[in-house]
């Protein structure tokens, strides 16, 4: 491991794990897809720590930047342009401090819908929402990952969110 790095590899995998999963799954809408995806990533991350450069970068960054270049191998694996059928989706929940059935039931529906209304939107648009609202990144960050100016991130998230809107009130 890099002398610079001051990094435990466990709490990097716990922090952001859930983060890199939801990327990968709201990108692939396929839940064994983004397993199989986010045990590439931390594999990758793992191997190649030693060449981590934490003044080029934040982990973050870096753990995302493998993430979606994981993805964009899998599609071109796969030779696809589009999104695996919603239908063969599962919805990723995480857990919730309710202990209300229905409140979880509600929130299945909900997110079922959200896949649904996400399908809809080109994969750029996908891309630049799963790095804001899944993995938690600034405009300045999703613009470093996707080489887009922040103007263009937000402008493309503001038209994202706005499609969404009328999706989800059109189709539900």
């Amino acid at each position: 491991m890099n002398a610079d790095l001051d990094l435990d590899f466990n709490i990097v995998y716990e922090k952001y794990y859930p983060k890199i999963y939801n990327y990968a799954y709201y990108r692939l809408i396929n839940k064994e897809d983004a397993e199989d995806i986010v045990s590439e990533v931390f594999l990758k991350a793992l191997n190649g720590i030693s060449r981590f450069d934490g003044k080029r970068a934040d982990i973050s960054t870096w753990l995302f930047r493998i993430a979606a270049n994981a993805v964009n191998d899998h599609f071109r694996r796969l030779k696809k342009a589009a999104f695996i059928p919603i239908e063969d989706a599962e919805p990723f929940l995480p857990d919730s401090d309710s202990n209300s059935m229905s409140d979880d039931m509600i929130h299945a529906e909900d997110m079922q819908k959200l896949g649904e209304c996400l399908k809809l939107l080109d994969d750029r648009t996908r891309g630049v929402l799963a790095l804001r609202y899944w993995g938690e990144f600034s405009y300045a960050g999703i613009a470093a990952q996707t080489g887009l100016s922040e103007k263009n991130v937000s402008v493309i998230l503001i038209r994202g969110i706005n499609r969404l809107k009328i999706l989800f009130e059109k189709n539900f």
